[in-house]
């Protein structure tokens, strides 16, 4: 199976896995780490090696979740990803919770993290939208 890891500021990353947990069911193979404020950037790192460690044995890769591009989560992440032996890293940026579900979900049918990783960002697209102003709210 796939790991998903979610890194985030703030409590963005647990909050995320409190919200996929109560929509879908505790998920195997999730983990995540937030980056707080005071954590240093050495600190954040261990935590996400701590994090990696929850793993299962049989991961056959991981698909990285972060909050945005720049910053702390995502830089560790690229690193992880970079320093990885184990398995395929992917590293999805910007991620949003459709995104995230979709991902949790499809890994019990998806059993490679590029296809996982695509699909994540194209669900996360499609459920940006926008309503209001000049167009009517949809009812």
């Amino acid at each position: 199976m796939i790991g998903i890891m979610i890194l985030g500021h703030a409590q963005f990353a647990h909050e995320m896995v409190r919200v996929i947990e109560q929509v879908e069911s505790p998920q195997r193979n999730l983990t995540c780490a937030d980056y707080k404020k005071g954590d240093t950037k050495e600190g954040f790192a261990e935590d996400v090696n701590r994090a990696a460690e929850a793993f299962e044995p049989d991961t056959s890769g991981v698909l990285i979740f972060t909050d945005s591009a720049r910053g702390t989560p995502y830089h560790t992440a690229l690193n992880f990803a970079e320093a990885c032996s184990k398995y395929p890293v992917i590293v999805v940026t910007g991620a949003n919770l459709p995104a995230i579900v979709e991902s949790a979900l499809s890994r019990s049918y998806i059993n490679d993290v590029e296809m996982l990783a695509d699909l994540a960002v194209e669900h996360g697209k499609k459920q940006v939208m926008r309503f209001g102003g000049a167009q009517p709210l949809p009812r």
